[in-house]
């Protein structure tokens, strides 16, 4: 049974080109934390990293000094957080 407010989010450190996870998918109960994830790692117009999660902030940023940025789209319902954000030709 779910603590009332909470919800459960997908968990994967490395998601695949095919939006599947390297290893087991997994998954958080968001509790105390706000949102569920997805977050994108970029250096240019490469990606870098791509992993889903619970955290309890949302936010953008750019690393100036090293030229990566990091992209994250949030959302707080029940494994909201598969969004695809692989670009298919």
């Amino acid at each position: 049974m779910q603590a009332v407010g909470s919800f459960v989010c997908h968990y994967c450190r490395k998601v695949k080109t095919d939006n599947t996870c390297v290893h087991a998918a997994k998954t958080c109960r968001a509790g105390h934390y706000k949102f569920c994830y997805t977050q994108l790692i970029a250096k240019g117009l490469s990606v870098v990293n791509v992993d889903r999660g619970c955290t309890m902030k949302c936010e953008t940023v750019r690393y100036r000094k090293t030229g990566l940025e990091k992209y994250m789209l949030c959302c707080n319902t029940d494994r909201c957080n598969s969004h695809d954000i692989w670009v298919k030709e």
